[in-house]
């Protein structure tokens, strides 16, 4: 083995994720004469209206003298002028809030709901150096572009691909997009163009990191992770690279919940989670699996998967984990399978299936170990 293939796994030097801006709070008057316009009266989207009158007090209802004050008849067609003090609390109409911006939200694959903005100019392809960057073989390397006129209309340009470009159900060589419009790249990767305020995309945001994220960990969740593995086998096959699974496994993990609590368990996962996300190259990824296992898929030959479970596995007992009472010190177990090792007709079951079988092999030989392989002996063998 070559010093290229140990180099590989170095812990990147990249920033840190930058987080998701917090939408501004709405500025929209709270106050009843809403409720009475009329549907056609509502502005169109992006033009300025004047705000309905606010309510003075707004932690109590509105007084008699105010002009949004209801007023009704009774059974002897009298008029009562008294306000409705048992009426539901005032509606409030939220308005757009900060800059409107181009977007393409994914509908397929393993990131469906994963949304992008655009810049004035934006390259779709699988090239690396691609704008935006799209992990699909049915995809080319500069598969199309989209770009904004001086006028601020947005178009998609095809590149030469040799899948095609679709706007909804025409294939395009060159095409305006207006919102609402499914874009189509290859057979199968979709993408729906939008415009969206900042409101608008955090929120997508945020749907889209609950679907996919781990709530306590912030790494990847079971469901992203059958779906993207599925993809990643299948991609594998049909070029014949290498693709490897680890299995990883805290030990005596609930001896730390019983001793020093469960809030301490909490921390030793987020911590373990992220620090073991730092060695992990732009193609590889990190899921929980449940409880304290996770599972790393690594486009890798198994014996350079080994080296990398063996660095983590080093740096996983050296690792001290602040919680309240005193740091806490743990290890980890690594079960390790490449997809060479299984049926071909098989799925992502069987490789970690594979690789849970070794992690136990690792638990019986004394836990803080790396199995990478069945020959392993076993202690009294």
């Amino acid at each position: 083995m070559n010093d290229d293939s140990l180099r590989r796994f170095d812990p990147p030097t990249t920033l840190p994720r930058q987080p998701i801006a917090a939408p501004a709070a709405s500025t929209a008057a709270s106050t009843v004469t809403a409720i009475a316009r009329r549907a056609s009266d509502t502005p169109d989207e992006g033009v300025a209206t004047e705000p309905p009158p606010s309510n003075p007090n707004p932690s109590g209802p509105m007084s008699s003298a105010s002009p949004a004050a209801f007023s009704f008849r009774d059974r002897d067609g009298g008029e009562d002028s008294a306000p409705l003090t048992d009426a539901p609390p005032p509606m409030s109409f939220a308005t757009s809030t900060g800059t409107r911006r181009a977007t393409l939200t994914l509908m397929t694959g393993a990131n469906a709901g994963e949304t992008f903005t655009l810049a004035s100019e934006c390259e779709i392809g699988r090239a690396p150096e691609a704008t935006l960057f799209v992990h699909d073989a049915g995809v080319s390397r500069h598969h199309a572009r989209i770009f904004k006129r001086l006028d601020g209309r947005y178009f998609i340009e095809d590149l030469g691909s040799s899948n095609g470009t679709f706007v909804g159900p025409r294939s395009v060589t060159r095409c305006e997009l207006t919102p609402g419009d499914r874009v189509r790249l290859g057979p199968s990767t979709v993408f729906r163009f939008t415009i969206s305020d900042d409101a608008e995309l955090a929120l997508q945001r945020k749907l889209y990191d609950a679907s996919t994220r781990d709530a306590l960990t912030r790494v990847y969740n079971r469901r992203y992770l059958q779906d993207r593995l599925a993809m990643e086998i299948l991609q594998a096959r049909r070029k014949q690279t290498p693709l490897a699974v680890l299995l990883v496994d805290l030990d005596n993990f609930k001896n730390t919940n019983d001793t020093r609590g469960h809030l301490a368990g909490d921390q030793v996962l987020r911590t373990v989670a992220s620090h073991v996300a730092l060695y992990l190259r732009t193609d590889d990824f990190v899921a929980r699996y449940g409880g304290e296992e996770f599972v790393i898929v690594a486009r890798a030959p198994r014996a350079s998967a080994a080296i990398l479970a063996e660095r983590m596995r080093s740096a996983i007992e050296k690792l001290p984990i602040p919680v309240e009472d005193g740091p806490v010190y743990v290890t980890a177990s690594f079960g390790v399978a490449e997809i060479s090792e299984v049926d071909p007709a098989s799925d992502g079951d069987a490789l970690i299936g594979l690789a849970d079988s070794r992690l136990y092999r690792a638990k019986h030989i004394g836990r803080n170990y790396v199995c990478a392989s069945d020959d392993v002996a076993e202690p009294g063998q």
